[in-house]
């Protein structure tokens, strides 16, 4: 052969003479050049040899395919049947037919045309003939290899003209004959199974147009999908006939549109002949698998589209379910129980994959707002509509991520997915699984579709949704809340509530998740202030239990209670107990919107058994609870635990914004099941703990305690975990309370972490601040609802600060006494920072003067005693004008300040007296007594003589708005200062302080005929179209009726039984919530003005009322007395005070309290004891005169009391005196 490079391979002779190289070395290198030289030389020569040999190669084989495609044609011409099927022509067939690309088998162009012809001959000739020389030995191997080039013939070019005869000439290979044993047709199948035959089949279908139901091939297509599975049964090859089940799932079932594709015929034979009875083999292990875990499917195809998250995956996932929910549904009754058990798996495995929100698939704007990353925040509002204010881009790193957006949907892919959440499929579901499903291990996959139908969709809306005149959802996610709705209603009514309780007595009971907090230290010490661990100081040796326990199902498996003894055990592998309680957990949190306080109380106590069998008609309602109360009271300790740990310890499971700060010792948790998030595990716990304690809160069913997690010994005097210790702790003024080492703890945390946040507000501010030039101006008014509802602040929160995301969560947890104080040192932080501001825009430059900070705590640092007069203002008010002069001079004042007032009598003369505090509050009291008077107005009482605002319209002008906003900010001047004020809010107005939503019981104090009609409409048994109802509430406003629609276009939408629990809701929110939002809002507005809203947050309805007005409970005189302190020549054994107190016990309450408004200006006593009246309640004698009245120093808490000479003179001149309701001249 001659070189192709020219002459490398002769030697190259130096004729020049001796080398003047003289070093070793360099003699050494370059030998080392030659020699690779030599080599490069030798490779490039046998390069050159291969190419050569494959060009010739290549040469002989163009002309031997063409001999033997000259000889093919005229055998397939002039050939019999023998010929056509011989094993000369099957050999001609695959080397004309083969195309090779790298590894990759392929069919030639011309390849293409002789199968065609080929194929059109047998079918011509009869298909049997295929099977005349079935016995030689290179058959099977040349009929494998043709088959695999017919099905890509098929799969590259669907709707060539051969493509039916292709499909005939496969159909009769694959099929079963008695002509060929069925080893052979075994054989042949599996080699295509293995060699991509249902990708081929896939892209087949796909390649026929949509509309084209009338094509030929796919009555040959379908059948073929569902061929090799016969072959598997019959052969009972049980590997095989998984791993094809698995690809006829995820192959042909994944088709989009895969009904709509198919003519009738062909789809009745596709659902007639699946063979769904034996789904239960798709997650059935392969004896050849060395996994441990269980759930793993088998086939590798199938896990890999349930762990596909992308886009692809997604929409595959979508499709399955949509074509699932079109095939399965007419079979639900003849299932066997693992086959249906394996439906729910694969069902609720699928949703797992799907991101919140996905089965709606996207829109043409959400898809762009995917692609751009930008994500909408809306208002938060308990308006059914939100409106856009902006967008907002979150990222957690500056890493290129790739994105995963949805899949935007056909309408008809979607319509069918929307029936996967509607009672009607449900019930069609539930109802054969409860008789079919007996077995623990199948039933609890019916749990596990449920929790994953309910995870799927968006779970932050109430029942309101606002929807078109078609019925479609106009806001964002609006479709998917009310569908989430829909299956918790669903769930909750079938079976009378059977299935709740089976939820609760069967998984969450026994679970071993939500046990008690550890609480157990074998030797105390001082909590450390600044550790993250409440239980810090419970690490002493010894403990053999961590604060995850909670969180631990079972540890104990030997001990347990429920069939989630072991998570290692053979079919509780499978079982998670996140996913029970969670569902029961959205299942009493979406119930208790609806449920009143009368079916709450009242069990339906059947058993277990008598439940499972009856089903109600759809759209009935179960009209009593399905758990006792006290199965919720242990459902809720559970719950509260579990919060707990989750707010305590969150940053350790990685729940904050860095995940990677997950504990060494939480690693060992059982995650909660996908997609689910420990922080959506959070969430949902907290709203179901919320609703269960909201209704304990109005109508108490838990034992004392209940609600507590720290030990407390301050409220019952004894401490509830027998080992804790107890030390004094101080707390406003001179209060001292006996806490547990652990709540002392948890204060002086929690005081330090509201400090470290609002500095670091601060000091993002400082920019802003600049901005502000007198001590009076307003940072601008605070908006409740941001504040209320702000995200990122709030998960920010909960990681930096977990004792603040208690008290803003689950304050119940902690005792309310404490949670006051605690409000008392928050309100006292506020002080001194706002005197700093003020201090600061005084002093140029920034300059401090000792004065200035002596100032301050001469105001501030023991109630408002001190004689400092910086930064007061002077207000005088006519005492007949108190509201009006009150509005017009303190409305744009900064009430954080203190105010002297000045009071102006009918003579126009100031009265008597100067305001060390006492005037002023005498003032407020006066001026609280205007403002809420419902003659004005702006209030309106319930039967309770309960105010909440007037929902009329002239209620929501600009002057009346501006009166709530000043009404707001006096009243958050009262809680800001501790003074108390004697007014009752109704408890579904006090909701909307706290963020909290109103029970469709608060509607009975509004208005009773409007409850008595919706308790009669939730129970009614007929069909609730018969009472003409739509979704519309009448107003009356200046004796005139008006219609406002519920939703849009209500008038039009007929109540249902299917939509009248919506209804119930729509309407308690509108009279309770809708109609008053506006000044509501302006409330609010002036409220957080002086009350961060965070700090209202810390205490429920009832608490807020009891901050508000003090504790409505009989005067305790001898908690008074032992407070009482003593001027001039009184002590506690003088004979006037003997005589005093001998007289102030035979009052009634009502006296008590005119002698206590008399001296404190307030006539209920302090929150927590008079212990914390400050100054002291005080007596001075006034001299000897047996005419003079009894007179009082407000300010001071003083009564002057002169020296009586006996009780009946006292008591009368008591009793006129405090009677009198003189001004502050009395005194």
């Amino acid at each position: 052969m001659l070189p192709v490079w020219g002459n490398e391979g002769k030697r190259h002779i130096n004729l020049g003479g001796t080398s003047t190289s003289t070093s070793q070395s360099t003699i050494l290198d370059q030998a080392k050049v030659r020699r690779e030289e030599r080599l490069e030389a030798k490779r490039r020569s046998d390069a050159a040899i291969k190419v050569q040999s494959w060009w010739r190669g290549a040469q002989e084989a163009r002309r031997v395919r063409a001999n033997v495609r000259v000889e093919l044609e005229n055998d397939l011409r002039q050939g019999g049947a023998e010929t056509l099927v011989g094993i000369q022509t099957l050999r001609k067939l695959v080397i004309i037919g083969k195309n090779w690309k790298g590894k990759e088998q392929s069919i030639s162009r011309d390849g293409k045309v002789v199968l065609g012809i080929w194929s059109e001959r047998v079918v011509a000739s009869g298909t049997d003939s295929l099977f005349f020389v079935h016995e030689s030995p290179s058959w099977l191997t040349l009929v494998k290899q043709l088959s695999l080039l017919i099905i890509q013939s098929v799969a590259n070019d669907v709707l060539s003209s051969y493509t039916a005869a292709y499909l005939h000439v496969i159909t009769t290979i694959l099929s079963p004959s008695s002509k060929v044993p069925s080893h052979l047709t075994a054989s042949l199948t599996s080699y295509l199974v293995h060699h991509g035959l249902y990708s081929a089949l896939r892209r087949a279908i796909q390649g026929i147009p949509i509309n084209s139901k009338a094509n030929p091939a796919l009555p040959l297509l379908i059948p073929l999908t569902i061929l090799p599975l016969t072959t598997f049964t019959n052969q009972g090859a049980s590997e095989e006939y998984r791993r094809t089940f698995h690809h006829l799932v995820t192959q042909i079932l994944t088709i989009p549109l895969l009904p709509n594709r198919l003519p009738l015929q062909t789809l009745t034979y596709l659902s007639a002949n699946l063979p769904l009875t034996k789904l239960d083999v798709l997650f059935v292990n392969s004896p050849n698998s060395t996994s441990a875990h269980a759930a793993e499917p088998a086939s590798s195809s199938l896990s890999s589209l349930l762990s596909n998250n992308y886009t692809s995956g997604i929409e595959n996932k979508l499709h399955l379910i949509s074509n699932l929910l079109t095939l399965m549904p007419p079979r639900y009754p003849k299932l066997t129980a693992p086959s249906l058990a394996a439906y729910l798996r694969l069902l609720s495995s699928l949703v797992d994959g799907i991101p919140v929100g996905g089965l709606e698939g996207a829109t043409a704007s959400s898809a762009s707002e995917a692609a751009t990353g930008s994500t909408p925040v809306y208002a938060d509002s308990d308006e059914e509509d939100g409106d856009v204010i902006g967008h907002v881009t979150v990222v957690s790193s500056f890493t290129s991520v790739p994105k995963t957006t949805l899949p935007v949907l056909d309408s008809r892919t979607q319509k069918r997915l929307a029936t996967l959440a509607s009672p009607t499929h449900l019930i069609s579901l539930l109802t054969p699984a409860s008789k079919t499903l007996t077995r623990n291990e199948h039933r609890y996959w019916v749990i596990r579709f449920l929790y994953s139908l309910v995870s799927v969709y968006p779970g932050t809306s109430s029942l309101a949704s606002s929807t078109t005149k078609n019925g479609n959802a106009v806001g964002t996610g609006n479709v998917g809340k009310r569908r989430r709705e829909d299956v918790l209603g669903a769930v909750w009514n079938w079976n009378g509530g059977g299935f709740v309780r089976e939820i609760w007595r069967g998984w969450v009971r026994g679970g071993g998740l939500g046990r008690d907090v550890v609480q157990v230290q074998t030797k105390p010490k001082m909590p450390d202030p600044n550790s993250m661990d409440v239980d810090s100081s419970l690490t002493g040796s010894g403990i053999g239990r961590s604060h995850f326990d909670p969180l631990l199902p079972n540890p104990n498996a030997g001990r347990g209670q429920s069939r989630l003894l072991s998570l290692n055990s053979q079919h509780g592998a499978n079982e998670d107990p996140w996913a029970p309680l969670l569902l029961l957990a959205d299942l009493y949190s979406q119930a208790l919107l609806t449920m009143g306080d009368d079916e709450f109380f009242s069990s339906s106590g059947s058993s277990l058994s008598s439940t499972l069998t009856s089903t109600p008609a759809s759209g009935a309602v179960s009209t009593k609870n399905p758990l006792t109360t006290d199965d919720i009271t242990m459902f809720s300790r559970q719950l509260l635990n579990i919060a707990w740990v989750l707010y305590m310890h969150g940053a350790e499971l990685g729940t904050g914004s860095d995940a990677s700060t997950t504990s060494t010792s939480a690693l060992a948790m059982v995650p909660p099941p996908s997609p689910v998030s420990w922080n959506e595990v959070r969430e949902r716990v907290t709203k179901c703990l919320l609703a269960i304690h909201d209704r304990d809160a109005r109508k108490p069913f838990t034992p004392k305690g209940h609600w507590l997690v720290l030990p407390d010994t301050d409220s019952s005097g004894e401490s509830s975990s027998s080992s804790s210790s107890t030390v004094h702790y101080e707390g406003r003024g001179r209060s001292q309370m006996q806490l547990s080492m652990e709540m002392v703890g948890f204060v002086e945390a929690a005081v330090v972490e509201a400090q470290q946040l609002t500095e670091a507000a601060d000091a993002e501010e400082d920019g802003e601040d600049m901005r502000f030039s007198s001590p009076n101006s307003h940072r601008g008014r605070m908006n409740h609802r941001t504040m209320t509802s702000s995200a990122a602040s709030r998960r920010q929160q909960m990681y930096l600060s977990p004792r603040l995301a208690v008290l803003n969560n689950i304050p119940f947890a902690i005792p309310f006494h404490v949670r006051v104080a605690i409000f008392r040192n928050f309100v006292m932080q506020d002080r001194v920072r706002h005197l700093q501001r003020i201090n600061a825009v005084r002093d140029s430059g920034g300059r401090r003067n000792g004065a200035g900070m002596m100032a301050m705590f001469d105001e501030f640092g023991m109630g408002m005693g001190g004689g400092g007069r910086s930064g007061r203002q002077r207000v005088a008010v006519r005492r007949g004008m108190i509201a009006q002069d009150g509005f017009d001079r303190l409305g744009e004042a900064d009430l954080k300040n203190p105010v002297e007032i000045t009071f102006i009598d009918q003579f126009g003369e100031e009265e008597a007296g100067i305001d060390g505090g006492g005037v002023f509050k005498e003032f407020f009291t006066s001026l609280c007594k205007e403002v809420f008077d419902t003659d004005r107005g702006l209030w309106l009482t319930n039967k309770k003589n309960e105010l909440y605002p007037n929902p009329h319209a002239y209620a929501t002008e600009t002057h009346s708005l501006n009166w709530y906003r000043f009404i707001g900010r006096i009243l958050g001047k009262a809680m800001y200062e501790g003074i108390l004020v004697d007014v009752a809010f109704a408890g579904f107005f006090l909701a909307k302080w706290l963020g909290k939503q109103s029970f469709l019981d608060d509607l009975a104090s509004l208005d009773p005929d409007l409850y008595n009609g919706l308790i009669f409409l939730k129970h009614y048994a007929g069909n609730p179209e018969d009472l003409s109802l739509n979704f519309t509430v009448a107003v009356e406003e200046f004796g005139t009726t008006r219609s406002v629609d519920l939703i849009r276009n209500g008038s039009n939408i007929a109540v249902t039984k299917e939509n009248r629990l919506q209804y119930i809701y729509l309407v308690s929110h509108f009279k309770l919530s809708k109609q008053i939002k506006l000044q509501s809002e302006a409330f609010f507005e002036g409220l957080s003005e002086m009350i961060d809203p965070k700090w209202l947050r810390m205490f429920d309805q009832q608490e807020v009322q009891i901050l508000i007005g003090g504790v409505n409970s009989p005067i305790d005189l001898d908690d008074l007395r032992a407070n009482t302190m003593y001027g001039g020549l009184y002590d506690d054994n003088e004979d006037t005070i003997v005589a005093f107190w001998n007289v102030v016990n035979s009052f009634n309450q009502e006296q008590r309290r005119a002698l206590l408004r008399f001296v404190t200006s307030c006539s209920r006593p302090p929150l927590l004891g008079f212990k914390e009246l400050v100054p002291n309640f005080c007596i001075r004698d006034a001299g000897v005169d047996q005419h003079r009245l009894p007179t009082a120093s407000t300010c001071v808490n003083l009564l002057k009391l002169p020296r009586y000479k006996n009780e009946q003179t006292l008591r009368s001149k008591l009793l006129q005196a405090i009677n009198a309701n003189a001004g502050f001249d009395l005194s």
